[in-house]
């Protein structure tokens, strides 16, 4: 077998396994994402991941038509630079299909094109080095969703409250604040969030004092609570924590791909939980 024909078998491999990986085919929440850079192809789908979409992978055309006919994704991102069939010609042909031609196109290439994306039918035009941001605008203008999760953050550090609400906005979570535990059992007598993410160290009520009262209530004690402080904890401080939260990250070490990643972790155990 030849170098090029392992390649393709690789790619109808990995078409198969994302067939067979995806619970529904005709999921209004499944990207499709058509590029031949692995590196892109995993860093669409971590993309995809944490703004709740499912994501199937192609590595070239043909693939990428054939998942496309089988899995009816609600948008495809689309590479243009591709060796053999190239991303104007998979466009041209998902145009020409009836029953692929309404599906959101989004091309995302190194290459300044998108007039000529636009001309041959392409819904938008993205070029890389791409944003998590920017992915996240273009799939709520051409997808919208009503399901995202809400989180309830709670912090009172202006500057801080305001560079998490980007952020968790930018993951394509809705996002409303408190700046203190008694505002936030406030926010929650009218609204209950998916997630809590909180600080510890607040003026009039701390975190401490909020998450007892949190879990003291039966209508939120099944909300997750990730801790996000700035504070040494002593081990008497961490027992009390132990019971009522679910992650504690310390702000001077973070990784943000892994606070999102525990976010996204706790909300689908609480989706499975009520399911």
């Amino acid at each position: 077998m030849t170098a090029t024909s392992q390649i393709n078998e690789n790619h109808r491999f990995s078409a198969k396994l994302a067939i067979e990986n995806t619970s529904s085919p005709t999921s209004k929440h499944l990207l499709l994402v058509i590029d031949d850079d692995i590196i892109m192809q995993k860093l669409l789908k971590t993309y995809g991941d944490t703004l709740g979409y499912q994501v199937a992978t192609a590595g070239d055309g043909e693939t990428g038509l054939e998942l496309a006919k089988q899995l009816r994704p609600a948008a495809i991102l689309l590479d243009v630079m591709m060796p053999g069939m190239d991303g104007w010609m998979v466009l041209s042909l998902l145009k020409k299909d009836p029953e692929l031609a309404n599906i959101p196109i989004i091309m995302v290439s190194i290459m300044e094109d998108k007039m000529l994306g636009q001309a041959m039918g392409a819904t938008e035009y993205l070029t890389k080095p791409l944003r998590r941001k920017d992915l996240n605008t273009v799939l709520q203008k051409y997808l919208g969703r009503d399901d995202f999760h809400e989180v309830l953050l709670v912090e009172d550090d202006p500057m801080f409250r305001e560079i998490m609400e980007d952020t968790l906005k930018d993951a394509g979570l809705q996002v409303y604040s408190a700046e203190n535990g008694r505002e936030a059992l406030d926010c929650l007598q009218h609204k209950k969030p998916h997630l809590i993410l909180s600080d510890l160290t607040m003026p009039e009520m701390d975190g401490f004092e909020f998450i007892t009262h949190l879990r003291q209530n039966a209508a939120w004690q099944s909300i997750p609570v990730v801790v996000l402080t700035s504070r040494n904890i002593t081990p008497d401080e961490h027992n009390r924590l132990t019971h009522g939260v679910d992650k504690v990250f310390h702000k001077g070490n973070y990784c943000i791909e892994d606070l999102l990643e525990e976010i996204k972790t706790c909300l689908l155990k609480t989706a499975v939980d009520k399911g």
